[in-house]
């Protein structure tokens, strides 16, 4: 009863808006291993720098200095990188989200409007992006064992697979999430480790970059 009532505490303040704002800085490790039918498997792995602030979070592909070069059509001029740009969300009062991506060597921000979310794979929940998860999916989970060192695993089995969550209770986001299919063919995980805390915060040297409308990449 206790965990049922501690879990439905939680998801009330999300839904509420009564979970303070932290500030967070994170690197996040993710990797993803799929098995075919073919017995081919395939794992990707790529980092990215987080940065949240109250109403602010910041998503930044890690990419080795040697791969950041422009994108240049063959006619000529440089292509917007949407997959490797950084994400920039912000949030109004009312959670209603707000979606740029931010291209630094260009020195370009894409407004992106909602109806164009589902194109650059973005959900569109604040809480998703603030928290990394959705505070609220832990409601239905089974939390497991004790808390040590301020965060306590939570589980989900379900018959395709089972969902692994080690929740910071203190600062409000997944140290680590685990997801694996019932066959444990497929994987995915993501492990968030803290780092110091930015010496600039990444979108406030975007005031003097160029701004456009995503549409005007389909031009």
């Amino acid at each position: 009863m206790k965990t049922t009532l501690a879990l439905a505490a939680l998801a009330l303040a999300v839904t509420s808006g009564a979970v303070a704002a932290q500030d967070l800085d994170l690197l996040l490790a993710h990797k993803i291993r799929i098995s075919g039918k073919d017995g081919m498997t395939v794992t990707s792995e790529f980092s990215e720098r987080f940065v949240r602030r109250d109403g602010q979070v910041w998503f930044e592909r890690v990419v080795p200095a040697a791969l950041q070069t422009p994108h240049v059509h063959a006619g000529g001029g440089t292509h917007f990188n949407i997959a490797g740009a950084a994400r920039w969300v912000s949030a109004d009062g009312k959670k209603a989200t707000k979606l740029a991506l931010v291209d630094r060597q260009e020195q370009l921000v894409i407004d992106v409007d909602r109806p164009d979310y589902g194109n650059v794979g973005f959900t569109s929940s604040w809480d998703q992006a603030y928290y990394l998860i959705d505070p609220r999916t832990l409601a239905g989970m089974h939390r497991k064992g004790a808390l040590t060192d301020g965060a306590r695993w939570y589980e989900s089995r379900r018959p395709d697979g089972v969902v692994q969550v080690l929740w910071d209770e203190g600062l409000n986001y997944p140290r680590q999430v685990l997801t694996m299919s019932s066959n444990g063919l497929n994987q995915k995980s993501l492990l968030a480790n803290r780092t110091g805390a930015a010496k600039e915060i990444p979108w406030q040297r975007t005031k003097d970059y160029d701004r456009k409308g995503y549409n005007d990449l389909m031009d």
